[in-house]
């Protein structure tokens, strides 16, 4: 559950940031597809912060809800756009939704 709400939190920050960098107001399927694709190339740290967080808890520091809560807002913090470290460019843009099975296909 951790993991899914740090995915999407990240995943709709990304869309965020291609929506603002372009100056779009009209959400586009290629922006949601091209955010998704972004997120799926960064995850692999996302997920082993999650990891390595998650293998520390004692037997009941996981029902502290503050802890848990603190740790979401820090994982999201660090792994958040940072928008000098990105690169826009244009590129061509899907106008069809991305088929669930393309964005499984590299996951671990």
């Amino acid at each position: 559950m951790l993991g899914f709400l740090v995915d999407l939190t990240l995943t709709m920050d990304t869309l965020f940031y291609l929506v603002l960098s372009r100056g779009q107001k009209a959400m586009k399927i290629g922006l949601v597809n091209r955010a998704l694709r972004i997120y799926k190339a960064r995850k692999a740290p996302v997920h082993a912060s999650i990891r390595a967080w998650a293998d520390g808890w004692g037997t009941f520091s996981h029902l502290d809800a503050s802890v848990v809560i603190n740790k979401i807002a820090d994982i999201i913090n660090e792994h958040s756009v940072k928008p000098e470290h990105w690169e826009t460019r244009d590129e061509v843009m899907d106008e069809c939704w991305m088929a669930l099975d393309a964005l499984r296909e590299t996951e671990t």
